[in-house]
């Protein structure tokens, strides 16, 4: 009998077979148009960016684990780091809004759908031309390669050949060896995008992600599709020449904030495979025990408090 892993991988490996070899069908549905993303899902981690060392719901590997914890913020002060834009992954990661359009052939037939979003994000070139993915040892880049072909009223795409940095905000790491497939569909004015992630090297299994987005039926957004300059400054003064910021193992000064403050037992907060299935909640029975009181991100959406909910008494401690 297959484990839910080995069916997920299965599946996953199908699907990409199907979108580098099969012939190209023909689009049921026109998912061309500007969505606003739908934020009351996961809007923490979605908006603000998950909290250091949160790795709730994910599969990580030991390796994975021990990079996410080695993470410091610092890092996107540095010189060198702050002009990198995010992994084509960051699209089902983040809560921004996108734009989705494409580029005809000679033909007049689509060529490419290309999603783009805010200037930290490249855009997302799918390819629907057929196209064979580059040689797997050639070089990477960080928006990956792309292509897709529509199955029914769903655009399934594959992306290959990524550049490795990190898969999320709070420095989980990423290798070359990264792969994601993709799912969009679209049912009126809700457009669902679905990825699942699969890198050998830092997560022990497939990881699922999910976002929605609501057609605005608006002129595009000037943002949406085109790169804002990108200018390096001494941000912060301490991180001069040749320092790298990172924290050493078991050294992490957040290591045990999500563990303490909302009583979230260990290996879920440090991404234990195990966690994400519903069969994890009969182990928490016992362990886990619900804290006495609010005291963070209690008062409405985002870091305004209050203020964005004036129906929400407020009873933050301003943590």
């Amino acid at each position: 009998m297959l484990t839910r892993l080995q069916s997920a991988l299965a599946a996953g490996a199908s699907v990409g077979l199907l979108l580098c070899a099969a012939p190209a069908a023909f689009a049921q549905i026109d998912i061309e148009g500007t969505y606003n993303s739908e934020d009351a899902v996961d809007y923490r981690s979605m908006l603000l960016g998950p909290r250091a060392v949160d790795f709730l719901g994910m599969p990580l590997n030991n390796e994975g684990r021990a990079g996410g914890e080695a993470y410091s913020q610092d890092t996107v002060s540095v010189p060198g780091h702050q002009c990198t834009s995010w992994g084509p992954q960051y699209l089902v990661e983040a809560g921004f809004n996108i734009r989705v359009f494409p580029t005809f052939d000679d033909e007049g037939t689509v060529a490419v759908w290309n999603i783009s979003a805010w200037n930290d994000y490249q855009p997302l070139m799918i390819y629907m031309d057929g196209r064979p993915h580059p040689d797997p040892n050639g070089l990477r880049r960080s928006t990956g390669f792309t292509t897709g072909q529509w199955q029914g009223d769903t655009l399934q795409t594959i992306t290959t050949d990524m550049k490795d940095g990190v898969l999320t905000r709070n420095g989980v790491p990423s290798s070359d060896k990264e792969s994601m497939l993709l799912w969009l569909t679209r049912h009126d004015d809700l457009l669902t995008i679905t990825g699942l992630i699969q890198d050998p090297t830092f997560l022990a299994e497939p990881w699922v992600q999910a976002r929605e987005f609501i057609a605005t039926h608006n002129p595009p957004d000037a943002g949406l599709h085109y790169q804002y300059p990108c200018m390096q400054a001494n941000e912060v003064p301490d991180l001069g020449r040749g320092k790298v910021p990172f924290y050493l193992p078991g050294k992490n000064p957040s290591r045990n904030d999500m563990t303490t403050r909302f009583h979230i037992p260990e290996d879920a907060v440090l991404g234990d495979p195990k966690a994400m299935y519903p069969e994890y909640r009969e182990q928490m029975k016992g362990k886990f025990t619900v804290p006495g009181k609010c005291t963070l991100d209690c008062c409405g959406w985002g870091d305004f408090r209050a203020t964005a909910n004036p129906k929400m008494e407020c009873k933050d401690e301003g943590i």
